[in-house]
């Protein structure tokens, strides 16, 4: 899940792990960095596999658990998600020679958080949802059953950092739809059970696609509705929309 409401802080009371593939997920601690107070770092080896996976986890708390949206992360494409326990199986993924150092470290600011795996002196990124999505390179699409779930390119609103718009004719009375990232079909936005935005992810129960995980728009048949995105509101209302006339 996209980051929760679970602070993120590197108060006195709280200390951050690695778990990993490489010590059997034993809880490896990171420790500050000298003259910089917001952020703890932690080094491993890469095993004989040429490959180790691993997870940051809050207090030795696997319900505080930080991890990328998809398993197997080797890159930035996707966000960071946690801190809770939603992450089982979605690991990153450190890939490399065997005995190369890998040296993780975390930023945690209030509006500055991520984890950055350092090899070989090349180092890869992963943000929070809400910086992720507003870099310049992110695309934005709806799909939905007014469309046979085809996608359907979100307009940036050159007025409003981080909206995207996108107008819709409705087939039915009701429509249920969602929103991808970068088209590709992992990387999906969805209603929770309070309509609150969740995701990027293919975590559901009923598989992507689907009105059993998609808002819902009620109105006329051969109405337009716009449907509008904010990548700066509340998750409550990222997501939402108008009957046009």
């Amino acid at each position: 899940m996209i980051a929760s409401s679970l602070s993120w802080s590197l108060e006195a009371e709280h200390q951050y792990y690695l778990v990993g593939s490489w010590n059997k997920k034993a809880f490896h601690l990171m420790k500050p960095l000298e003259g910089e107070m917001n952020n703890v770092s932690a080094k491993f080896t890469i095993g004989y596999t040429c490959k180790e996976e691993f997870q940051i986890v809050r207090d030795r708390d696997m319900k505080q658990a930080l991890y990328p949206a998809l398993s197997k992360a080797q890159n930035g494409r996707v966000p960071l998600c946690g801190p809770d326990g939603h992450g089982n199986g979605k690991c990153w993924q450190a890939v490399g020679q065997h005995h190369d150092t890998v040296t993780v470290t975390l930023r945690l600011d209030d509006d500055d958080v991520a984890v950055t795996m350092s090899v070989l002196g090349q180092d890869t990124v992963w943000e929070r949802f809400e910086s992720w999505a507003l870099q310049a390179k992110r695309k934005f699409a709806v799909c939905g059953s007014f469309n046979d779930w085809l996608l359907m390119p979100m307009q940036k609103d050159d007025s409003s950092r981080g909206v995207h718009r996108c107008r819709v004719q409705l087939r039915h009375r009701s429509e249920g739809f969602n929103v991808v990232v970068d088209e590709d079909p992992s990387l999906q936005l969805f209603p929770d059970d309070q309509g609150r935005l969740e995701g990027p992810s293919t975590d559901r129960s009923s598989g992507w696609l689907s009105e059993d995980n998609s808002w819902v728009i009620n109105g006329v048949i051969g109405g337009c509705c716009e449907i509008v995105l904010d990548l700066r509101a509340d998750r409550n209302k990222m997501v939402s929309w108008k009957l046009l006339s």
